[in-house]
């Protein structure tokens, strides 16, 4: 004797042939969920391989060059000794009983945010329960795209930083792409180059974010 049944994603089989004895196996599985149909509007790959598979064929061809690269902003200096001790201090504190404290305040270290308040905003009042502290404005502002949904209009500055037209996509902001403009319908897109100082000197249209 056999029963079927379908708990989840799998279908099962149990045989009950065998007195004391439940065989269980999966039959077949398939998932009712359906993809978020926006990822498969993403055209372009993420900008910094890009950059850096074109940054090493031109060492390649180019061994004795001194290159620069600003491509993804990344830092060239090290960091101040006091914040790297003071980042492997804390570290080490995490490893006794008194200095490990489990998850942290979701608004951000509690003494970090008075220290920031009582350093950059004592003569504007703004006090520590006012501060967050977050991972990053990337983070933040993919964060606020998911806030105000996909019903909005906006604008992003040309170049910029992939993520902010990848999450407009994904949340479904975006309109259909050009491949000849290689642009998102949806989106207004201002020019900063040389010629404009690296600043867009036309404002957008009344747009609900830039």
């Amino acid at each position: 004797m056999h029963s079927y049944s379908s708990p989840g994603n799998s279908m099962f089989c149990r045989n009950f042939t065998r007195p004391g004895i439940i065989q269980k196996k999966i039959i077949a599985g398939n998932t009712r969920v359906a993809r978020n149909v926006n990822m498969e509007r993403l055209r372009s790959g993420y900008l910094f391989p890009e950059i850096s598979v074109r940054e090493a064929r031109h060492v390649e061809k180019y061994p004795d060059a001194k290159l620069i690269s600003l491509g993804i902003g990344d830092t060239t200096e090290p960091l101040p000794d006091i914040i790297a001790s003071s980042m492997a201090n804390y570290a080490r504190s995490l490893s006794t009983a008194e200095g490990y404290g489990g998850y942290g305040a979701e608004q951000g270290n509690k003494a970090l945010r008075k220290a920031i308040a009582e350093t950059f905003y004592r003569d504007v009042q703004i006090k520590e329960t006012e501060v967050f502290v977050s991972d990053g404005s990337q983070c933040d502002i993919t964060r606020l795209q998911l806030l105000l949904g996909s019903n909005v209009s906006i604008a992003v500055q040309d170049p910029s930083f992939p993520a902010y037209v990848d999450s407009s996509v994904i949340i479904g902001q975006a309109g259909d792409f050009d491949d000849k403009s290689r642009m998102y319908g949806n989106i207004e897109y201002m020019k900063c180059v040389p010629q404009t100082g690296f600043f867009f000197l036309t404002w957008p249209k009344l747009h609900d974010l830039i």
